[in-house]
Order: C-alpha cells, then structure tokens, then sequence
C-alpha cells in the first residue's frame, strides 16, 4: 500500500515540476500562481501543498534534483578521488533535460553554485600557482556562458562538439594571473594647506568684538575690511550704531554697506 502511494506521489510531483518548468519559459516566477499551475496538471491545490510549501520550495527543490543528477554523473571521481575531464557526459545530460537547465539558469541558481573542495583538489592538480582561485571561478563562469548560448541556440551543437571546446577556458587565465610581486604604491597626494593664502582675504570683511580688533592688529593679514567694536553681538551688528562714519555712528553692518 505505501509502496502505491509513493508511487502516486512521486507522479503528482513529477507533474507539478512539468508545468512548472513549461510555465517558466516564458513567464518569471512572480507571474505564476499555484493555480495555474494545479489547472495545468489536473491536480487540487491541496496535492500542491501537501508536497511544497510554496512556488519558491518547488523551485528550490527542481533545483536540488538537477544538482543532484549532475552530482550523479561523476559520484565515482568523487569517490575514488580523480578526474576523467570528461565533458561529454555533462553536455548529454545538458542535450536531454534542456528545458530543466534553462529552468535552472532562469532562476539565477548558477550564480549560487559553490566550488566544493574536490573541485579546489582537482583543479589544483592542473594549476600550480597560489591564484587557484581565479582559476575556479573563471572557468566556472566561463563554462556557465557556454551551457547558456547553447541552449539559446537550441543545442544546436552536438555533445561532442561542445565537450571539446569547454576546456579552452581553463587554460585562458594563466597569462591575466596578478604577478607575486605588488605593484609599486603611488605617493599620496599632495594636499593643499586648510588655510587660504593671505591675498584670498581681500573681499572678505570681518565683524565682531575686540576679538576682530586682535585678528586685525596681530593677525598677519592687510587684506581685507574690519570693523569691530567691544560687546559687538549678532543682534547689536544690525541695531547698535558703535561704528563711527562721515555720517556719524552707524550700526557695523550699516557701515560696511557704506564702504562697499
């Protein structure tokens, strides 16, 4: 009886994966209702539910049963620690579930991939240098972009073809590899003094109490118009006339009107 139910469970999930994947390729993920997905296979809601949490879990787990076919592929290298290299295999599985990798590649789960440490073991046996990282991650997108325009293409190249071109990009880096030696530091630059340079004084103007006096007197400068007087305030500078004119005794703002 269990044995039943597996077996129709598994169906009902294979279904839902279908349509989801046919609804993907000319729709993103947020234009697609579980639904539309149910109508599509025959199935209640409630079969979806009992099987996904949601669009994103049957996503997700589209996802992990494409890696896990991959991983498949070369469990025996795993294994028994080596590396046929062989291409072939991969791009023959890529030929005969297009339509579960272009899935793959919609949802951005290849920018998600992570190198696992027999890959880093393996690539390093070919690389002897300590930029192994580069490597790694050149060769995987590069290999990335080629899957991706061969599937645009509709896969127009056979396996073959396309297993022996996918390992020219891991010989391309080599050459473009930072040297051990760090490039020479450039001094830094030459900052200019906070304080301006004295003939930038000469249309300011300086208003205040017997502290402007002191600036004016040991200041330094020539430049520029001073008017001061004791107990000067922010108010007293528009209505207290301390500043003596041929007008006689103006507040200081009034006095550097006249002057201008």
């Amino acid at each position: 009886m269990n044995t039943k139910n597996n077996r129709r469970r598994r169906a009902s999930i294979e279904r839902i994966e279908r349509a989801f994947i046919e609804l993907l390729q000319d729709r993103e993920l947020n234009d697609i209702s579980v639904s539309e997905i149910c109508k599509i296979c025959g199935l209640n809601r409630s079969t979806f539910y009992a099987n996904f949490v949601d669009l994103y879990d049957l996503a997700d787990k589209v996802r992990a049963r494409l890696e896990a076919e991959v991983g498949s592929l070369y469990e025996a290298e795993k294994t028994q620690g080596f590396n046929s290299n062989d291409y072939l295999k991969l791009f023959r599985h890529i030929a005969a579930n297009q339509l579960f990798y272009r899935t793959y590649f919609k949802l951005g789960y290849d920018n998600q991939y992570t190198v696992t440490l027999y890959d880093v073991r393996q690539a390093q046996q070919h690389f002897q240098n300590r930029h192994i990282a580069y490597h790694m991650e050149f060769f995987k997108s590069g290999l990335n972009a080629i899957i991706k325009m061969w599937l645009a293409g509709g896969c127009r190249e056979t396996p073959q073809v396309l297993a022996r071109e996918a390992p020219v990009a891991a010989q391309v880096l080599e050459p473009l590899l930072p040297a051990d030696t760090e490039p020479e530091k450039s001094p830094p630059p030459i900052r200019e003094p906070a304080c301006p340079r004295e003939e930038s004084f000469a249309d300011a103007a300086f208003l205040g109490d017997s502290r402007t006096e002191g600036l004016y007197l040991y200041g330094g400068s020539e430049e520029g118009t001073y008017l001061y007087a004791v107990g000067t305030t922010v108010e007293s500078v528009f209505t207290k006339a301390t500043q003596e004119t041929e007008e006689g005794k103006v507040p200081l703002l009034d006095a550097l009107t006249q002057t201008q």
